[in-house]
């Protein structure tokens, strides 16, 4: 199972200060670093620049019976940027084809 992040803070005008100094310690891993209990990053972070602003994804496989613990922690780390101004981020879970199908009662044919 894997849980992916999607951050997405509005646009940030030149003068427009940041309110709280804790985005730069998720930025590094200091305050949440990486639970090796939880899950294994595959991708920490990637970065999109669009005309809305800046998109930031971080996928990670979880492991067996740690997707509550690793919600948690995502909220967590996402409540550090809600003083940005327009700020918003989704949290999405996908399955691997095995895991999606035995939900169902099937398995991949061999």
């Amino acid at each position: 199972m894997n849980i992916s992040t999607l951050s997405k803070p509005g646009r940030v005008k030149k003068k427009q200060k940041l309110r709280g100094s804790d985005h730069g310690n998720y930025l590094k891993n200091k305050k949440y670093p990486p639970d090796e209990n939880l899950a294994v990053e595959v991708v920490p972070a990637a970065l999109k620049s669009t005309h809305e602003g800046v998109k930031v994804l971080g996928i990670a496989e979880l492991k067996e019976g740690k997707l509550e613990d690793a919600l948690k922690q995502t909220v967590n780390i996402m409540v550090m940027f809600q003083r940005i101004r327009g700020y918003r981020y989704s949290t999405e879970i996908y399955y691997k084809v095995e895991e999606a199908l035995a939900l169902k009662g099937m398995s991949l044919p061999e």
